[in-house]
C-alpha cells in the first residue's frame, strides 16, 4: 500500500507541476494583453488622432509606445496610486518616455512649454481621457458622458486634420523624407474609411480590455528586466544624440519619481486605481465610442465644404490648440503636484472617493 501511494503521488506531479506552469503563462498572456490593448487605446489619441497623414499604419507604432505603457501601470502598482491626482502624475512618465527618451524633443526644451503640451495631449488626452475616463464610464455604463466626450474628440480630431491641408503642411521636408505620410487633403471616403478603421480598433480595443483587465498589475522579474533592458538602451541611445541635455532629462523623471515616492509614503492603503475599475464591458456600450470617426468625419465634411480659409486654420486651430493643451497640461501638473505635496499622511485614502464616485 505504501508503495502504491507513493507511485500515485508521484504519477500526479507531472500533471500539477504542468497545470502551475499553464496558470503562470496565462497570467503573462493575460499581462501582456492588457498591456498591449491599452497601448492601442493611448496610441489613437498619442499618434493617430494628431496624424491621420500616417495612414493605417499601427502595429509598429503599439510596439514603440508599449513600453511608456508598461512604465505607466507600473508606477500605478509600485507607488499604490490610488487618488486622481496621484494617477495623472504616474500619467506624466508616458509622454517622458515618448517625446523625451523616444523622440528627444523635450530633452532639449529647457523652457518646459513642450512638457506641458505634451502632458495635455499624451497624458490627457491618451491616458486620462482615452484610457482611464473611458474605460471607467463603459464599466459604470454612464454612457452620456460616454457619448458626449466621444462626440467632442471626434469634432477637435476632425477640425485639426485640416491642419495638414495648409501648404507648409504638405511642404514639410521632414514628412516628405519619412515616406510613410500621404501628405495633402484625402479625399472624403478615403477620411471616412481610415476613421472606420481606427474606430473598429478602438471599440474592440475598450471591449477586449474589460476582459483582460488586470486589477493588480504586478509583473513578473523577467518582465520588469526586459523592460528596464530595453529603456537603458534607448536611454544610452538619446544620451549620445542629446548630449549634455540629457541631465535636463534625468532631473524631470527624477522630479516625478520623488513626487511619487512621497505620495507613496503618505499612502496606507495597497489598493490602486487599477484594482477599482475591474468590471465588465458591453459590446453594445462600446459601440458608443464609434461617435468619435463618426463626428470626426462630419467635422472633416463640414471644412470641406466651408472651408474658412488657411489664415483661419493656422492661427486658430495648428496654433491655437497647441497653446490650450499646453495651458491646461501645466494647470493639472503643476495641481498634481501640490495636491500630493499638502496631503498628511494616509489622506490619500480618505480620498478615493474621487475615482469611485457612484453612478449620477
Amino acid at each position: 500500500m505504501g508503495v502504491a501511494t507513493i507511485k500515485l503521488v508521484k504519477g500526479t506531479m507531472p500533471t500539477t507541476t504542468s497545470r502551475n506552469g499553464w496558470t503562470k503563462m496565462q497570467t503573462v498572456i493575460k499581462r501582456w494583453t492588457f498591456i498591449i490593448l491599452s497601448t492601442t487605446i493611448m496610441v489613437l489619441f498619442s499618434e493617430k488622432m494628431y496624424w491621420y497623414v500616417q495612414g493605417y499604419v499601427y502595429g509598429e507604432l503599439i510596439i514603440v509606445y508599449m513600453f511608456g505603457t508598461y512604465l505607466f501601470l507600473w508606477s500605478l502598482s509600485y507607488f499604490r496610486v490610488n487618488h486622481f491626482w496621484g494617477m495623472f502624475l504616474a500619467s506624466v512618465l508616458y509622454p517622458l518616455y515618448v517625446e523625451g527618451i523616444f523622440t528627444g524633443i523635450i530633452t532639449t526644451d529647457l523652457t518646459e512649454m513642450m512638457l506641458f503640451y505634451f502632458i495635455g495631449w499624451h497624458s490627457t488626452l491618451s491616458v486620462i481621457i482615452g484610457w482611464y475616463f473611458h474605460h471607467k464610464w463603459l464599466v459604470e455604463r454612464r454612457l452620456r458622458l460616454l457619448m458626449i466626450t466621444s462626440i467632442a474628440l471626434g469634432l477637435v480630431l476632425g477640425l485639426w486634420a485640416t491642419t495638414f491641408w495648409l501648404p507648409e503642411s504638405i511642404k514639410d521636408q521632414e514628412l516628405k523624407i519619412d515616406g510613410t505620410f500621404i501628405l495633402g487633403q484625402w479625399s472624403l471616403l478615403d477620411y471616412a474609411v481610415l476613421l472606420a478603421y481606427l474606430g473598429i480598433i478602438y471599440v474592440v480595443s475598450h471591449y477586449l480590455l474589460g476582459k483582460t483587465w488586470n486589477g493588480r498589475f504586478n509583473p513578473s522579474r523577467i518582465d520588469n528586466l526586459f523592460v528596464g533592458a530595453v529603456l537603458a538602451v534607448l536611454f544610452i541611445v538619446r544620451a549620445f544624440s542629446s548630449g549634455i541635455f540629457i541631465v535636463h532629462l534625468v532631473v524631470l523623471f527624477a522630479v516625478i519619481l520623488i513626487i511619487l515616492y512621497i505620495y507613496k509614503r503618505k499612502n496606507s492603503t495597497d489598493n490602486t486605481v487599477l484594482l477599482r475599475l475591474n468590471g465588465k464591458v458591453q459590446l453594445k456600450d462600446s459601440l458608443i465610442l464609434f461617435l468619435i470617426p463618426t463626428s470626426s468625419v462630419f467635422a472633416y465634411t463640414v471644412m470641406m465644404t466651408f472651408y474658412p480659409g488657411d489664415q483661419f486654420v493656422r492661427e486658430v486651430l495648428l496654433e491655437g490648440i497647441p497653446v490650450v493643451q499646453s495651458l491646461y497640461g501645466f494647470i493639472f501638473l503643476a495641481f498634481a503636484i501640490y495636491w500630493i505635496l499638502r496631503q498628511p499622511s494616509s489622506a490619500t485614502e480618505n480620498h478615493e472617493v474621487m475615482i469611485t464616485s457612484t453612478r449620477g
